[in-house]
């Protein structure tokens, strides 16, 4: 089969930058909840192990009722179109949530966490399975499917370090802690910057939420059922699955706000310099981070996963050999060490961040092989799939967190800034922080050999279904 004469439908370069600040309107709120168990013991009185019960609890909601919005969004055609009117809807349940949990309910105890809590998973869920599910409709062309990933991770990398900076130099030592206080300044700052990516990234859709883009090429209706099929029969995404999920795993126990306290805060015993090195490593990382999405537009999704996630996990390893075998007080007071220990954390951040900012172009080609293999566009339950499994196996990082740090005397408080530094804590600090991550790439790799998504397979199959989407108008 001739595939050069391939038609794609692309967008304006402004209409990319535009919508993939959107993945910025959720993960703010991401990054805020990442605080969250400080905010359940010190705001609710909740004991540190339930509060990571509560969360992995949460999460598994949150996993569950995925594949129902998921389901919903493939159903709905509006005048405003499928995507912009739940990713609204999803906004503002979120937003009013999280305002909820950290000002007006703040003392109400266990019950009202709770149910707060899940008011803002099914905010999220929404707005996440809106969002990411109007991928497919933005554009099919390659470069600009990658180049959507790429912006938002570089969204993303910008935000998370200026975020790192602010809150470890101005805010922590503003309200001379992680404290109520400075939570709630936290949360006022993360929901401007949200409603700011929110107005954008839907004003980005205008032209592309509309049938032309998201209708089959069957007549078939879509059923619920055709998720099970979904799951059974597209390798490909289980593939990604285990590979994504593995790595969500990850990075949610690595990122943990304890996690980071007992690194910088207290084996380190400079947690000032965790909010310096995230902007040191930023333009080397963006620059690792689009070398690798290059690689990818050009020997594929899979080639780059496999490649990137070897260079985390060689250099992670390392990491870890400085902390256990070396001196971690020199970081950030000796030149030589601090210099080593940046470039090695630039070259894992880097691979880590190629992996992450692939997992969305993945999700837009598999709901395009789902169209090609079925007749059926269903990409809110491609991504409702892929996020219910995800959100399933990270959601046992809090959990981890919880058991791990209670296990060695954080049973009632968390770790603090200035805590005297111990080999238990060293030990649980290295496998939460560095040898989770390690385990998670390695899935990756072993999950990429029966994914065969290709550059030239995938074009194959955008011209099979323009084909099929042309006989089917004029029928």
């Amino acid at each position: 089969m001739n595939n050069s004469n391939t038609q794609y439908h692309g967008v304006k370069n402004w209409q990319v930058f535009a919508y993939s600040a959107g993945n910025l309107a959720s993960n703010v709120f991401l990054l805020l909840m990442m605080f969250v168990s400080y905010l359940a013991v010190g705001g609710y009185g909740i004991m540190t192990v339930a509060a990571g019960y509560i969360v992995t609890g949460s999460r598994i909601f949150d996993g569950i009722t995925d594949p129902i919005v998921g389901f919903i969004v493939d159903k709905t055609d509006s005048k405003f179109g499928r995507y912009r009117p739940v990713m609204v809807i999803g906004w503002l349940v979120m937003a009013a949530a999280i305002f909820c949990m950290w000002f007006f309910c703040v003392g109400s105890g266990i019950v009202m966490f709770i149910a707060l809590y899940v008011i803002y998973i099914i905010g999220y869920t929404l707005w996440n399975t809106g969002y990411n599910s109007a991928r497919n409709v933005v554009t099919n062309e390659p470069k600009q499917r990658m180049m959507v990933g790429r912006i938002s991770a570089l969204y993303m990398l910008l935000f998370a370090s200026v975020f790192s900076f602010y809150t470890s130099n101005y805010l922590i030592p503003k309200h001379a802690g992680i404290n109520i206080p400075a939570l709630q300044e936290m949360a006022l700052t993360a929901s401007i910057v949200s409603v700011i990516c929110l107005v954008i990234c839907v004003l980005s859709l205008g032209t592309k939420d509309k049938p032309e883009y998201y209708g089959s090429t069957t007549a078939e209706k879509v059923t619920f059922r055709d998720l099970f099929k979904l799951l059974k029969g597209n390798r490909n995404l289980q593939m990604m699955i285990a590979a994504a999920a593995s790595d969500k795993l990850a990075s949610s126990t690595s990122g943990n706000s304890a996690i980071t306290t007992m690194v910088w805060g207290i084996i380190v015993g400079n947690y000032a310099f965790q909010g310096q090195l995230s902007l040191i490593n930023l333009i080397p990382t963006i620059l690792i981070m689009f070398i690798g999405t290059q690689s990818a537009i050009k020997k594929g999704n899979k080639n780059a996963t496999i490649v990137y996630s070897w260079v985390s996990i060689v250099f992670s390893l390392v990491i870890v050999a400085m902390f256990v075998f070396g001196d971690p007080t020199q970081i950030g007071t000796s030149i030589v060490v601090t210099v080593i220990f940046i470039i090695v954390n630039i070259l894992r951040a880097g691979g880590m961040q190629v992996t992450t900012s692939i997992i969305g172009p993945m999700c837009a080609d598999i709901a395009d092989y789902e169209l090609y293999r079925t007749g059926k566009f269903v990409s809110g339950m491609v991504l409702s799939a892929y996020t219910f499994v995800d959100k399933m196996v990270s959601s046992l990082s809090s959990t981890l967190v919880g058991v791990v740090i209670a296990a060695i005397g954080y049973s009632t408080v968390m770790p603090q800034i200035g805590d005297a530094s111990t080999p238990a804590i060293l030990y649980t600090a290295m496998f939460l922080w560095m040898g989770v991550p390690i385990l998670g790439w390695l899935c990756s790799v072993v999950a990429m050999k029966w994914y065969d998504l290709t550059p030239e397979r995938m074009q194959e199959i955008q011209q099979v279904n323009n084909e099929r989407k042309a006989a089917a108008k004029k029928a």
